[in-house]
């Protein structure tokens, strides 16, 4: 799925309809994710599951509100994984959360705010 134009309206409407507060969140969520990412990645392997939840958490939240709506709910699926303690398969799903992040990203970063 591409980014939800929708919810980047909502949020452009949250931020009072200036595009470049919009561009603020984008800019700021482009910075953030890898390193999101990167967390989830190391606690896999170190097996620091609430290290993988919280980063799950924020990626989720973050993704959500700019429209990364498949990376959201990757996102939200590692955290409920974290939550439960059924963390067999949460390696590979950190790495769809990596793939599915560098698509979002990529998609996001060629979006130009006022044209939103």
């Amino acid at each position: 799925m591409a980014i939800d134009q929708n919810a980047l309206k909502k949020l452009l409407d949250l931020v009072g309809g200036d595009p470049e507060d919009l561009a603020e969140f984008i800019e700021d969520f482009l910075e953030i994710a890898p390193t999101l990412v990167a967390d989830m990645q190391a606690g896999v392997t170190a097996q620091d599951w609430d290290k993988v939840r919280i980063a799950a958490h924020t990626l989720k939240s973050n993704a959500k509100d700019l429209g990364a709506l498949d990376l959201s709910d990757l996102s939200k699926t590692l955290e409920a994984q974290c939550k439960a303690g059924d963390t067999d398969t949460s390696g590979a799903l950190v790495d769809q959360i990596a793939q599915q992040s560098t698509a979002d990203t990529a998609a996001l970063a060629e979006i130009d705010p006022a044209t939103i």
